[in-house]
This record gives structure tokens, sequence and C-alpha cells, in this order.
């Protein structure tokens, strides 16, 4: 019997139609299980995508307490380049307190940068990256002092004959306090994140050393404060 008539008997399927058909399948296979995949990814990210906007992730709320003033003292210096004016000293302790109020997250604080001017900048500081769980809150202090290369006073310049004036007419400045803090949520080990930025800026009034007149506070005394967040 040849093998053509012998490929056409019942029952009889020739080896290469066998290979074929075999090769067909697994190819079928391949982009069944292709297709699954992408489908599984596609309804996972819609899943997700959904979720955080239904969850509307928010940056943690962020109240400025307080300012611990240790040391503030104005005082004839020299800069770096040999010109004279007045200088500022500047040394103290900002209390800022954090709240997330997320029912479903923990959010990430990446960076806290608390900021003092008179017109310009005095003092500098920065706080620690933290992680805050959902619901629950904590206070922070941020130590900020005057910088400079070539000493802890920091050149006033222009200012100077304000700020001079303040303190002898009223015996208090104006001070601008700043908070930047930069926050974020993030879901599936960073997959899906949104940061956020919040900035609090008070007017602060302070009365330094013995200007104040208040028994008890030879370091100075925060007179009042106004706070917003921008």
């Amino acid at each position: 019997m040849d093998e053509e008539t012998s490929a056409l008997l019942p029952g009889r399927v020739s080896r290469g139609i066998d290979r074929d058909f075999v090769e067909d399948f697994e190819i079928v296979c391949k982009r069944a299980a292709c297709a699954v995949t992408i489908l599984t990814v596609c309804l996972a990210f819609i899943s997700t995508i959904s979720f955080v906007i239904y969850i509307q992730p928010e940056a943690p709320i962020v109240n400025f307490q307080g300012l611990e003033v240790r040391e503030f003292s104005v005082s004839n210096m020299i800069d770096r380049t040999g010109v004279p004016t007045y200088g500022v000293l500047a040394d103290a302790t900002m209390k800022v307190a954090f709240f997330n109020p997320s029912i479903f997250y923990e959010t990430t604080v990446k960076e806290v940068i608390g900021l003092l001017s008179f017109e310009r900048l005095i003092a500098y500081g920065e706080g620690e990256k933290f992680v805050q769980p959902r619901l629950s809150g904590r206070a922070i202090n941020i130590d900020v002092a005057s910088f400079m290369n070539q000493g802890p006073m920091v050149p006033l310049y222009g200012a100077a004959p304000a700020l001079l004036e303040q303190i002898s007419e009223r015996g208090s400045v104006n001070l601008e306090l700043e908070l930047a803090v930069t926050s974020e949520f993030s879901m599936f080990d960073g997959i899906v994140r949104k940061e956020f930025n919040t900035n609090v800026k008070c007017d602060i009034v302070f009365a330094p050393g013995d200007a104040s007149h208040i028994p008890g506070h030879s370091e100075g005394v925060i007179l009042s404060s106004v706070c917003s967040v921008v």
C-alpha cells in the first residue's frame, strides 16, 4: 500500500499533519495567553485608577504651632567682601503639627523646610523625612539658624534701617515665617503615586530680648502670629 492510499484510509493520520496541528495549537495558546495577560494588566490598571479617584488622596494637614527663639540680635559686621553693614544672628525652633486625614493610605513626608525672613532670608532649617500612618498625626521641631559662609551672622544691607527702626520705636519686629512641605502618596510599590506641595506662611510680630519688656522673656517673645496655607 503506497503512502497516498494509506493517508486516505479512516483512522490513519499522517505524522506531518500531526506536527502542523500541534504547532498551530501552540501558537494559538501563546496568543491567547498574551491576550489574557494584557487584559488582566489593563483591568488592574483601570481598577487602581478608579480606586485612587474614589479615595481622592489628600495632602497632610500642616499647622504652625509656635516659634521658640533662643537668640535674635543685631550688630555691626563686615561681610566677606569688606563692606560694613548690620548683621542679624538668629537661632530658633519652629514647632509644627502634621495630620494625615486619609482613611486608606499612609503618606511619606519627604521634605520639610523652615524659612525665617525680614525683607530677606535670615534663618533656614530642614526637618527629617518620615512616614505618617493613616488617620494619625505628630508634632515635630525644625531648628532654623542664620547661615553664611563667613560666619553665623547674615548681613542685612538695605533691610537694616527698617529693622532697627521697628525695634527702637515699637520694641518689636515683623518677621515672615514659611514652611515648605513636600509629601507623597504611593500605592503598589510606587506604580501609582501623587506628590503634594504644601506651603504655610505666617506673619509674626516678635519682641527680641530686652525690647520685649516682659518679665521672664529675656530671649524674646512672640506677640502675635497669623498663618495661611498658600
